[in-house]
């Protein structure tokens, strides 16, 4: 059930931005693909009950597979003990902490139903320059990772392409 302003807001894509600057990018890559690994990897998190945002998970041509996800920028500290853990356990893996990154979110109803919306977002932002470190998407969202340096042109491209103020 939609009320008026749901059908409104589906109209027009996107309707809001998130910014976030709080946050580390934390990166394992070379995982041997198995969800054992992966499960080891998020229990060792969990079990010093650390929160991660933006899992994101690519698998490699050797059957390895690259994580990224965020923790807060206050738990960074944390974070290293827990890697060096998961590299004495898991061959091959190597792991990487950037901390100088803003969180960029996308938001909106329209997003939803209409197709191209990642696209412009992203040609927004090879248009100004803008490398994304880690991307991350659900029906209504698209979460991007930028450098900090980059977090005010990212939003003025975004806002410019979707006509916001």
């Amino acid at each position: 059930y939609y009320t008026m302003d749901d059908l409104v807001a589906e109209q027009t894509v996107v309707t809001n931005i998130y910014t976030t600057l709080d946050e580390a990018l934390v990166e394992i890559t070379g995982v041997p693909g198995s969800m054992e690994n992966l499960a080891a990897v998020f229990d060792a998190f969990a079990a010093e009950n650390l929160n991660v945002d933006m899992i994101s998970q690519g698998v490699g041509v050797s059957n390895t597979w690259d994580i990224s996800f965020t923790v807060q920028c206050a738990d960074t500290g944390r974070v290293e003990p827990i890697i060096a853990g998961l590299a004495s356990r898991i061959d091959g893996i190597s792991t990487a902490v950037e901390q100088d990154i803003a969180k960029v979110t996308v938001g909106g109803l329209g997003m939803e139903t209409q197709s191209g919306v990642a696209s412009r977002v992203f040609r927004c932002m090879a248009d100004v320059g803008i490398s994304i470190k880690a991307i991350t998407t659900s029906e209504t969202k698209i979460a991007l990772v930028v450098d900090t340096d980059q977090l005010h042109t990212a939003v003025a491209a975004i806002k410019k392409e979707f006509g916001l103020t």
